[in-house]
């Protein structure tokens, strides 16, 4: 046989090998991908097949290419072989979203995300300009509330690295003496008749004596959420029971949004999950999508009905919140319609945010 056709056999088993490899792992997950463990483990909407029509042809082979990344066969289960060898050979993992704490903490870095190792770095403090229009938007929604009879309130719910990272990363120093949440906060106490609540200080004191974040997660956890819901009815004349009246026990929880990111979440254990007990007065009642209703029959309640517009964090708030009032209403806000505090007849109104999406007021169109 000639040189030549040795080269030509040879691409032909080359061209035979690179199609087995890539045909074989599709077949083979058609088969198996029901039996298979396949959550999404990136903390993020994957994306979806693209539409192939006349006006998106030219975008088409970009788009594909995006989803094949993200859906690829066994993906999950490659990253999480990738992660646990990497972990076994170096200790560590290599991740742009995570920072690697002491005794197992895991603390979220990523900056298309909130950014939340920059608020903690106290690096991006808004503009004079950001100010005025954050106070205008809320203070566009707390007269929207006002007009319908409802008391507003916006809470923050401070990142978890601005209470617990000190202590777990002491090497990451601080630019500035003040974050943007409390120049935030300043600003509209002075600026505006909001009522704005900021339980940075209270978890601060207790951070110490009640697991108030997940070491593995980014919230906090339902005692950390309680002791945020009860400075919020504080600020509104309602007295709360302190958390030492409650019973705080173990919370079955087997997802951690850090833990995934790393793409081996069974390396990490959490010993932060926890609840109060007990709000058993709050019933659920049917809701829509991302909705819940909870219905209260205790006498005398501060309120008729709570509205809420939420994000992740305000989960932990709801069932506090649903036994201080004889009906609740939460929504995500992505699903949430501001008329909801009119046609649900709200005496209160909470709009919740975590402190890294504080910017996303400044993209918010209220009562659009």
């Amino acid at each position: 046989m000639t040189l030549k056709k040795k080269i030509n056999r040879l691409d032909k088993y080359l061209i035979y090998s690179f199609v087995f490899f890539i045909i074989c792992p599709s077949i083979l997950w058609f088969f198996l991908e029901p039996s298979l463990n396949s959550e999404n483990i990136d903390n993020r909407n994957l994306e979806k097949f693209p539409v192939l029509n006349g006006l998106t042809v030219k975008e088409f082979p970009k788009e594909f290419e995006y989803w094949y990344s993200d859906n690829l066969p066994f993906r999950s289960k490659l990253i999480s072989f990738y992660s646990v060898l990497q972990y076994k050979l170096t200790g560590s993992l290599e991740s742009s979203k995570l920072f690697f704490g002491k005794k197992g903490w895991l603390f979220y870095s990523d900056k298309t995300d909130g950014d939340p190792i920059a608020d903690y770095k106290r690096i991006n403090e808004f503009s004079p300009s950001e100010l005025k229009i954050i106070a205008e938007r809320l203070s566009i929604l707390e007269q929207y509330a006002k007009n319908h009879g409802a008391k507003f309130v916006f809470i923050i719910c401070p990142n978890k690295e601005n209470i617990c990272l000190e202590e777990n990363m002491p090497s990451i120093l601080r630019d500035n003496n003040i974050s943007r949440t409390h120049q935030l906060v300043k600003y509209l106490r002075y600026n505006t008749n909001i009522n704005v609540v900021f339980p940075f200080e209270e978890l601060q004191k207790v951070k110490d004596k009640y697991p108030i974040y997940y070491e593995i997660d980014t919230h906090w956890t339902y005692v950390g959420g309680y002791i945020g819901t009860r400075e919020l009815f504080s600020s509104l004349g309602v007295k709360t029971p302190n958390v030492d009246e409650f019973k705080i026990t173990p919370l079955e929880k087997d997802s951690f949004d850090l833990a995934n990111l790393s793409g081996a979440p069974f390396l990490f254990k959490e010993s932060n999950a926890f609840k109060v007990s007990d709000f058993s007065d709050a019933v659920p009642r049917p809701a829509g999508v991302e909705e819940n209703r909870y219905h209260c029959d205790k006498k005398n309640l501060p309120f008729k009905k709570i509205v809420m517009s939420r994000d992740s964090f305000g989960e932990a708030m709801m069932l506090p919140l649903a036994v201080n009032a004889e009906d609740t209403f939460v929504a995500v806000r992505k699903y949430f319609k501001y008329d909801s505090i009119e046609k649900e007849h709200a005496d209160l109104f909470i709009f919740e945010t975590a402190e890294r999406h504080l910017h996303k007021i400044l993209e918010d169109d209220f009562l659009k």
